[in-house]
């Protein structure tokens, strides 16, 4: 293994840079409220939604007579993105949207319904605007310059974020986004009811799941033994794993060496 490595320190570093993401898209849902309140659930962000709702489908029907009266008229208008409070330029997509600042070009975004769920690639995108913009942030300087020493490009986070996820910091959830995990939830995690009849039969189960697997790692040491070896040579990868996929490639005789 490469001497370069995640040190508890630097995984701090980005679990608070992803904390001030989650605190900094609180924004999107706040221009959402106002302009497309449809998929915010009031449980969630503590507000009552409905007048909102109602305000928004009210502007909705005006929009459409507008359209119909203006029907016949030839000249087509060119699509705008709104302004929101005269700073930033919406662009409403699935069930969220992304706000980008009409002068710093800072992009947010961010989908319903909760306000805590960041999707990963949206947060590496708002933190390479901060790289850029925001050198002087504390927690910005300390990326910047570990990022520097380990000659490393931003992707790089994308891996440090899996290892919060592996080490129990975040929680992957579907569609490439997260959460972070509260002490509380670690606690209701470790105290279960469920009977240990069930819990023994799970454990079975991913024990026989595991075994399968090893099928389809046999299968790519065969058929791509190069990408084996490029994920055992990550440098960022755990190094119990990578020592493992090591040990499944010595058989080869000559096994071409990882970028």
């Amino acid at each position: 293994m490469s001497s370069k490595s995640f040190s508890d320190d630097f995984l701090e570093n980005v679990r608070t840079l992803a904390a001030y993401f989650i605190l900094r898209q609180h924004l999107v849902m706040v221009a959402m409220l106002e302009l497309n309140p449809r998929w915010l659930d009031k449980n969630l962000i503590g507000i009552n939604t409905k007048p909102y709702l109602d305000g928004y489908r009210e502007k909705m029907q005006e929009e459409v007579r507008a359209r119909s009266k203006n029907k016949l008229k030839e000249k087509v208008e060119v699509y705008k993105p709104p302004i929101w409070k005269g700073d930033w330029e919406y662009f409403a997509h699935g069930n969220g949207c992304r706000l980008t600042h009409l002068r710093t070009r800072e992009p947010i975004e961010w989908d319903a319904p909760d306000p805590n769920e960041f999707n990963i690639g949206w947060f590496l995108n708002h933190l390479a605007w901060r790289l850029k913009n925001e050198p002087e942030d504390p927690y910005i300087k300390m990326c910047s310059n570990w990022l520097e020493s380990q000659q490393a490009d931003i992707e790089v986070i994308k891996k440090a974020v899996f290892r919060l996820i592996d080490n129990g910091v975040l929680k992957l959830r579907t569609g490439y986004t997260c959460v972070m995990v509260n002490k509380e939830e670690e606690t209701r995690n470790d105290d279960t009811s469920l009977p240990h009849e069930v819990i023994k039969a799970l454990i079975t189960a991913i024990i026989e799941y595991r075994e399968r697997q090893k099928l389809a790692i046999e299968a790519m040491i065969e058929l791509r033994p190069d990408f084996v070896i490029e994920v055992a040579e990550d440098p960022y990868l755990l190094p119990k794993t990578a020592q493992r996929l090591k040990q499944l490639y010595q058989h080869l005789q000559s096994p071409p060496r990882g970028s």
